[in-house]
Order: structure tokens, then C-alpha cells, then sequence
């Protein structure tokens, strides 16, 4: 039987009972519904839907295409996850229906689309829809709310946080969910042994110092060679610890790949740039990265990456900040680095 499903309780869902045949994701914050969406695609694996398949759609979007695929999918190949982003009112289908009411044992659909008005939630269709697919509605992130979030974010990446270090993050991040749980994938790396402290935490979000993980990552997607590697020098001046620049290196060239492969299943960029917490000021700048990189290239930047931190840690006799350069010179497009690294 269908259900409502609270994101929070996704994974305890997933984790004690069968994968349901249907999931649909609602809701206007990107980072939790890429959430949501990994953690359906992480139990559909372990319950052998090994296949997947990505569908965009748009006002008038044609149901027949994914349910079809998705029928002959199960008749040649191994289990399918079927992936639907589409808008609320495509819902409303007797082809979506027709299917729900009978379907693949062997396909797993997952229906991605923004918040559902609450007029549409009355209606007649959209009761039946709920009487065959589970829902896992996305809600807001309420101001009252946000210091409870970010203490519950804090206490599932391992790192301690006071409560007056908590304030400061709320304040500084001011909803901005993707933000706060960067700087605490970021302070986890810097002090995963020790309680984050008021002072810590200004300290790892102050704006004071003159050179910036964040000012690297727009030169590193602008292409622009020179100002990256004076800030890359920069930040080892200041005694900035490597592994926090290389975070910012790999964020940056995962969001590019992530970018880049749904390209390649003819996914739209402006919901690629939005599901992957693009603010819209940076947009230019993953454009520039996008049109001058293809995406083996891309995965080669990250095996440069893997690099420098085994050499971080000691485990090659490289200079690791010497390789940050480097890496850094062929994300800009200097050919001659990257043809030393093909």
C-alpha cells in the first residue's frame, strides 16, 4: 500500500522494508531532493535494479515514452530504475495512472517534481496517484527550524558542534542548506576530533582573510590562470591546510561531471544547474568550464586529484602543492598540462 513518507524517515524506510515499485519526490530544495533521489538509487541497487534510465520532461510531456522504455527494458535487460523529472501538472496522465495501476515488477519508477500546490493536493487525481505511489514530499526549511537541522546535519557527518557555533552557522548561511553542509563537510575534515567551538566556527567562515577556497573554485571555472595559481599560493602562505583546497577542487569537478552526464542524456542545463545547488551568479562561469572540458577529461582532473592527496599523506614522493598547480593549470586549459597528463 501506497504512503507519505517524511524525508527524514526515507532511509528507514528503505533500509526495513522492500523497495516500493513507485516514489515520488516533490519539493523546491535541490540538495534534499538529490538526496532523497541518491537514496532510493542506493537500495534500488542493493535490490538489483542495476540499470537506469533519465527522463526530462516539459508541459507536455509524453508519459508513453519513459513507460515504454521502461516495459522494454524489463523484457531484455536487468532490473531498470526509471528516473522522471517533470512538472506537478504532468501528473495528472491516464497513461501515468494506467501504469501505476499495473506495474513492471521488474522497473522501479521515481517521479521528480517541484512543490505541489496545495489546491492540487484536494483533487481527485492527485488522491488516486497517492493511493499508488509513495510520496516523499520535501518541505521548506523553516528560519525556526534551521538551527535543528544543522545540529541533526552535524551529528550524521560525525563532528560535534556547540550550540553557539551552531548560531553562527545559521546566521551565516542564512537557509542556504547546500552552503552550511559544505562548511561542515569542510570543518569535519579540519577538526573531526574536536567540539566545533563559537570561535572555530567564525573562524572557518570569516570573510578576512585575503585569499579564498571560494575565489579559487570561480578562477578554477573562469579559466583564469594566473589569478588561480596566485591564490592557490596564497592559501598555502596563509597556512591554509591542504585538503581543504583540494576539497574545493573536487567539489567543483564532481558538480562538473554530475553537469556534463546529465547533458549527455539530453537532461536541461538550468534543471542540472538547480539540482546540483548552482546559485544562478555562477552559472556563467560552470558554462565557460563546460565548453571548453569534455567530461573524459573531467574524470581524468579527478584522478590527478586522488593523487595529491595520496600525496598529501605522504604515500608518493610528490610535492602535493606543486600537483595543486598543476591541476589547477589543466582545469584552465593549459594544453601543455593537460597533454602531460592524457
Amino acid at each position: 500500500m501506497a504512503m507519505q513518507i517524511n524525508s527524514y524517515q526515507l532511509d528507514q524506510h528503505l533500509q526495513n522494508q522492500n523497495i516500493a515499485s513507485c516514489y515520488l519526490i516533490s519539493g523546491d530544495e535541490p540538495l534534499l531532493i538529490e538526496e532523497a533521489l541518491q537514496a532510493i538509487r542506493r537500495a534500488g541497487k542493493q535490490q538489483g535494479f542495476t540499470e537506469r534510465q533519465s527522463f526530462q520532461g516539459n508541459n507536455a510531456f509524453d508519459w508513453n515514452e519513459a513507460l515504454l522504455s521502461a516495459n522494454n527494458l524489463s523484457l531484455f535487460a536487468e532490473r531498470t530504475l526509471i528516473e522522471v523529472r517533470c512538472k506537478h501538472a504532468n501528473l495528472n496522465d491516464q497513461t501515468l495512472s494506467d501504469y501505476l495501476s499495473r506495474p513492471g515488477k521488474d522497473t522501479l519508477l521515481v517521479i521528480i517534481c517541484e512543490k505541489i500546490p496545495a489546491n492540487k493536493k484536494n483533487t481527485k487525481w492527485f488522491g488516486k496517484l497517492l493511493n499508488l505511489c509513495h510520496h516523499i514530499p520535501i518541505r521548506e526549511i523553516k528560519p525556526a527550524d534551521y538551527p535543528r537541522w544543522l545540529k541533526q546535519r552535524s551529528d550524521k557527518a560525525g563532528l560535534r558542534v556547540s550550540a553557539a557555533a551552531l548560531s553562527v552557522l545559521a546566521e551565516n548561511t542564512e537557509g542556504n542548506l547546500l552552503a552550511a553542509v559544505q562548511e561542515i563537510e569542510k570543518l569535519f575534515i579540519l577538526h573531526q576530533h574536536a567540539e566545533i567551538t563559537e570561535a572555530m566556527m567564525v573562524d572557518a567562515i570569516s570573510n578576512s582573510a585575503r585569499y579564498s577556497v571560494f575565489s579559487l573554485g570561480d578562477e578554477l571555472l573562469g579559466g583564469q590562470q594566473q589569478q588561480a595559481i596566485r591564490t592557490l599560493r596564497g592559501l598555502k602562505n596563509e597556512g591554509t591546510a591542504l585538503q581543504i583546497v583540494l576539497w574545493a577542487l573536487t567539489r567543483e569537478l564532481r558538480t562538473l561531471v554530475s553537469i556534463r552526464e546529465g547533458l549527455s542524456r539530453k537532461q536541461n542545463i538550468a534543471t542540472l544547474f538547480r539540482k546540483n545547488g548552482v546559485w544562478e551568479s555562477r552559472e556563467l562561469l560552470y558554462k565557460q568550464a563546460l565548453k571548453r572540458t569534455p567530461i573524459p577529461r573531467l574524470y581524468l582532473f579527478l584522478q590527478m586529484a586522488q593523487k595529491i592527496d595520496l600525496a598529501s599523506k605522504g604515500l608518493n614522493k610528490q610535492d602535493p602543492w606543486l600537483l595543486c598547480e598543476r591541476l589547477i593549470l589543466a582545469i584552465c586549459g593549459e594544453e601543455t598540462f593537460i597533454s602531460n597528463t592524457e
